[in-house]
């Protein structure tokens, strides 16, 4: 972990970030690792357990789902779609308070979800209230 008065930033050892073990992880990243973490297991429980009820989720071509019931949906149909999905976090910063960009990669058989990806989420309290994905030279908004 390298920290300034600004960010914090974990750098590498992407398994240590997959699995949740990074030591003393605490706050806003912490929730973002569980998040992904729920995601890369398909846990739909864990998963929607960490979205607030105003979850909201906007993907790459900036379409979203709004609401933790529509959200929780939609993540049982692209579990059921793309068995083989995984985040992978290069680099995790607390740009500000509940505000967590990682930068990384998506795996998948299918193409169009494999590759570098950002991710951007603003935490609430230990949940999620958005969690956007986009082209990582794109500016999340």
């Amino acid at each position: 972990w390298a920290q300034s008065r600004r960010s914090r930033t974990c750098v590498g050892s992407p398994h240590g970030a997959i699995l949740g073990l990074v030591p003393g992880l605490t706050g806003a990243s912490a929730v973002v690792i569980a998040f992904n973490d729920a995601i890369n297991r398909r846990d739909l429980n864990r998963l929607t357990a960490l979205m607030t009820e105003s979850h909201r989720f906007v993907d790459s071509d900036g379409g979203s789902v709004a609401g933790r019931d529509a959200c929780q949906q939609a993540w049982q149909g692209f579990f059921e779609s793309f068995p083989d999905y995984r985040n992978i976090f290069d680099e995790l910063t607390e740009v500000d308070e509940g505000v967590v960009v990682a930068t990384g990669r998506s795996e998948c058989s299918v193409d169009a979800l494999d590759g570098p990806a950002r991710w951007r989420a603003v935490v609430i309290g230990d949940q999620v209230d958005l969690w956007q994905v986009s082209e990582p030279t794109a500016e999340p908004t």
